[in-house]
């Protein structure tokens, strides 16, 4: 080994990139025809809420982990990085569909839970080295795997072929398009 360096780093920080004011009801103004017994037609002013409060809402916050080593080997003829990292992004800022009936389409809402966690390999071979040409190679391996862990903590029973309840599992959410990856999986 001609060099060897290990990092570490570890973070927390957090996001709240939905806009100003965005937990608040907002009131906007507007016109609306209306009708007098007699079959006038008149324009009426009107001031509503046009979007709906959330005061629990709150930043979203990712910590993070990376572990690495830099190396050279055989008088500097190959050197690379192998890292390792994982992300934990929880209370996530997500626009949740609400029922029809609430007269509203959504609302900022935190929610979850969502991992990433990967893998990296980089290796460079210095090949040939001349005063007017270098010659050099890379070879990069990565994985990389993201799950969501949690959504809503609304949870079902799992049940074996025979019908029997062997665990539970939290609910899918068809309607944002969201699949809570299950750990067996």
């Amino acid at each position: 080994i001609d060099y060897g360096k290990l990092r570490g780093s570890w973070g927390s920080n957090g996001n709240r990139d939905i806009g100003r004011y965005a937990s608040l009801a907002n009131l906007q103004t507007g016109k609306y025809l209306q009708v007098r017994p007699d079959g006038t037609v008149y324009q009426v002013s009107q001031l509503y809420v046009n979007n709906m409060a959330n005061e629990n809402l709150q930043w979203e916050r990712t910590t993070a982990y990376n572990l690495g080593m830099d190396f050279t080997l055989f008088n500097n003829f190959l050197d690379g990085t192998i890292e390792t990292y994982s992300t934990s992004t929880t209370d996530l800022l997500v626009e949740r569909s609400l029922p029809d009936i609430l007269g509203f389409d959504w609302v900022w809402d935190n929610l979850g839970e969502v991992q990433n966690k990967g893998f990296e390999v980089t290796l460079n071979t210095m090949n040939m080295s001349r005063e007017n040409f270098t010659w050099r190679s890379t070879v990069n391996f990565q994985m990389n795997r993201n799950k969501i862990v949690s959504l809503y903590g609304d949870m079902v029973d799992v049940s074996d072929d025979d019908g029997d309840v062997i665990g539970e599992r939290e609910v899918d959410d068809f309607e944002n398009h969201v699949v809570v990856q299950d750990d067996a999986a």
